[in-house]
């Protein structure tokens, strides 16, 4: 091989090299994958997951969720989950929320499963004279992530219980 050939493929082989080194992105600089809004559960061992969200939003003495099974067919939000905390009413003014268990009886912590729109299908945990219902957050900055679980009642007195709840979303 001739200097001329051993030259032109070092010349080949180093375009090629940067060609590729080019086309990857350095190490670190990844942007971090978009965290997927969801929550979901077993209502009476049924698992339930619902990806659309609306009518979030939250400070430090409010957090409001609801996810539903959107369905555009119909343009039905049913059935839909809806979780709250709320320190802005009452005795509670003082109190911020911050990453720990909640509970409806001492924290004004709410979770209603709706089937329909009809009342004899909307079960909340202040319905339940037991009042079992528990709401963990684990994260509450930009995103807001816990588990839930619990006993709910409609107005009839049915009951459905949930388990292994859990929940990520963006928070406004």
């Amino acid at each position: 091989m001739t200097f001329k050939k051993i030259g032109k493929a070092f010349l080949i082989l180093s375009f090629i090299t940067f060609l590729f080194a080019g086309c990857t992105s350095e190490r670190g600089n990844d942007p971090e994958p978009e965290e997927q809004n969801f929550m979901k559960a077993k209502v009476n061992g049924v698992e339930k997951t619902f990806l659309y969200v609306y009518g979030i939003g939250g400070n430090k003495q409010i957090f409001s969720v609801t996810f539903d099974e959107f369905d555009p067919k119909t343009n039905s939000y049913y059935p839909n989950m809806t979780l709250e905390i709320n320190y802005r009413q009452g005795d509670m003014k003082d109190f911020v929320i911050i990453p720990r268990t909640y509970t409806e009886s001492a924290d004004n912590a709410e979770f209603k499963y709706s089937k329909t729109q009809n009342s004899n299908d909307i079960y909340t945990a202040s319905n339940f004279a037991a009042n079992d219902f528990k709401i963990t957050l684990t994260r509450f900055e930009k995103r807001v992530v816990g588990t839930f679980s619990g006993t709910l009642q409609n107005a009839n007195g049915d009951q459905i219980v949930i388990t292994g709840g859990s929940f990520n979303s963006f928070l406004y």
